[in-house]
């Protein structure tokens, strides 16, 4: 029976990288009957490699209102050519890491419009520790337009709503897709399956191609990613120097001019203590996985054939809550504001090189032109000259011809 596997994340466990993969090397997973949907559907500021979107397009008008109608014909348009893929080649996968985290997906709907068309729906999820994951999506908000620390952020409502208590989400899309169609893996290295016991291993161990694709070998771009756009990875005092500089709207883009800089910044810092981000220390971080204790070990249990939900055990590194000078903030942001300045400067000199190529091309356009102008002259002077030798010359030499034959043929 034809299947479609949709990815549903979650998010900060690799699920770009396995999609840009799966993207690129189609034509690979086409000869074992893999399709990865090209949905045809342009989201904007949404990557064309999330084709699970359609799932919650969340379309708005310029007033931030939602718009439903337009949801519901983005998922009407897209539908059919998922069915399309899964029935031309038996397996089709869709992916979209933020479908863990939204409520009111049409997920049952989706999966009855399959199951008529007589094509089977099976979920795959992974797994992130909770306190790495916490940490991991805090600072990638930070580096868009998160302001608040991460304590506040942490509150028991962003864990909610983050969908922390991994047993309570499972159980809720079990409802929907039925236990035997739920494919939960863990996001931890000494976790991965698959030939080479890496995250894109495990995922197509997942999907039935673990002994078919070696993706080292097989897919382009596993070991040099190209992707389209870089991802800033920013850690200790250049996250924190961000979280403040998000008081100015200026600074509330994805990967903005700010963001590459501090992130230069900190690769030429050797300081380890200035680069990791300490969030939790020791005690807090035992007490915050204590919390989600006995809902890990409930999903262990049920999904991986018991034992702990994940192997590595969290290290007494002595660490303590990263704390920053106003000086050392202050440092960081002189350090952009001369960045910027040496950027501008060689920009303006580029600019200035530029307007004398100009300037020069355009004296030689001047040039040729006034060249252009007297050639002109000579060609008309030279065309007259053509004429009147074609023309006036033959008549006065004829007539001149015809004079002197009168006067030599008169008695």
């Amino acid at each position: 029976m034809p299947t479609v596997y949709l990815h549903i994340g979650m998010p900060k466990t690799g699920t770009t990288f396995v999609q840009f993969l799966l993207r690129k090397n189609n034509a690979v997973l086409r000869k074992h009957g893999y399709d990865y949907v090209r949905t045809r559907y342009k989201f904007s500021n949404i990557s064309n490699l999330r084709n699970a979107h359609f799932l919650i397009p969340e379309q708005m008008d310029e007033n931030k209102n939602p718009l439903p109608d337009k949801d519901r014909e983005i998922y009407k348009l897209v539908l059919p050519r998922v069915i399309a893929s899964a029935k031309k080649f038996g397996n089709a996968i869709i992916s979209d890491e933020l479908l863990w985290l939204r409520e009111n997906v049409p997920f049952k709907q989706f999966k009855d419009a399959l199951n008529k068309k007589g094509i089977d729906l099976k979920v795959i999820v992974y797994l992130r520790r909770q306190d790495t994951f916490i940490e991991s999506y805090w600072g990638q908000l930070v580096k868009i337009n998160v302001k608040l620390p991460f304590k506040d952020y942490a509150s028991l409502e962003h864990q909610d709503y983050l969908k922390l208590d991994f047993e309570k989400r499972l159980a809720y899309l079990e409802d929907i897709f039925g236990f035997e169609n739920m494919i939960v893996r863990v996001y931890e290295r000494e976790q991965f399956a698959g030939k080479n016991k890496n995250l894109v291993s495990d995922f197509l161990e997942a999907i039935g191609l673990g002994d078919k694709i070696d993706e080292t070998t097989d897919f382009e771009g596993f070991n040099n990613p190209e992707f389209s756009s870089v991802n800033y990875s920013l850690g200790g005092i250049y996250l924190e120097t961000k979280r403040l500089l998000n008081q100015v709207s200026t600074f509330h883009t994805k990967n903005n001019f700010v963001v590459e800089m501090l992130y230069n910044l900190m690769q030429k810092d050797e300081n380890p203590d200035r680069t990791k981000t300490k969030i939790f220390t020791y005690s807090e971080r035992l007490e915050f996985m204590k919390r989600y204790e006995a809902s890990n070990q409930a999903v262990a249990d049920k999904y991986l054939n018991g034992g702990s939900l994940y192997k590595e055990k969290i290290k007494n590194d002595n660490s303590e809550n990263a704390s920053y000078t106003i000086e050392e903030i202050t440092k960081i942001c002189a350090q952009i504001i001369a960045a910027q300045h040496k950027e501008l400067a060689a920009t303006k000199k580029s600019l200035e090189k530029t307007q004398a190529k100009a300037d020069k091309l355009k004296e030689r356009y001047i040039e040729q032109k006034l060249t252009i102008k007297e050639l002109k002259k000579t060609v008309k002077h030279q065309q007259s000259t053509i004429n009147w030798i074609t023309t006036s010359f033959p008549k006065k030499v004829v007539r001149k011809l015809k004079n002197t034959f009168k006067k030599k043929t008169l008695p």
